[in-house]
């Protein structure tokens, strides 16, 4: 029987790799800095620490910082105006809920990505 489900937020609960790709073309195109696509590819999964340094040539720790906030920011104004559920996921949550199967979520994001 299964009494609790894990769910990773990116990738699983939602498919926000376009998000994260358009935030850093903004961001890109911000700092005056060609984005490209193998590099962002190259690097996905990667922290802000290394987008911003690898795709925006910015080492300053505190830069680099202020930089990952507002990319985070950023994020969540496109993340709101653009993302779905995946397919099933809805009947899956609603089922598993009604079998009293506890949920959580987890996620290397910020918690502000989470609300």
């Amino acid at each position: 029987m299964i009494k609790a489900v894990i769910f990773d937020m990116d990738g699983v609960l939602v498919d926000n790799s376009k998000v994260h790709d358009e935030t850093w073309r903004i961001m890109c195109e911000k700092y005056g800095k060609p984005e490209s696509a193998e590099k962002v590819k190259n690097i996905f999964g990667g922290t802000n620490k290394i987008f911003v340094e690898q795709l925006l040539g910015i080492t300053d720790p505190e830069e680099v910082k202020r930089i990952a906030i507002e990319k985070e920011a950023l994020y969540r104004e496109v993340f709101q105006a653009t993302i779905k559920a995946p397919d099933g996921l809805l009947p899956l949550l609603f089922e598993l809920r009604k079998r009293n199967v506890r949920l959580a979520v987890a996620t290397s994001g910020p918690k502000e990505n989470l609300d």
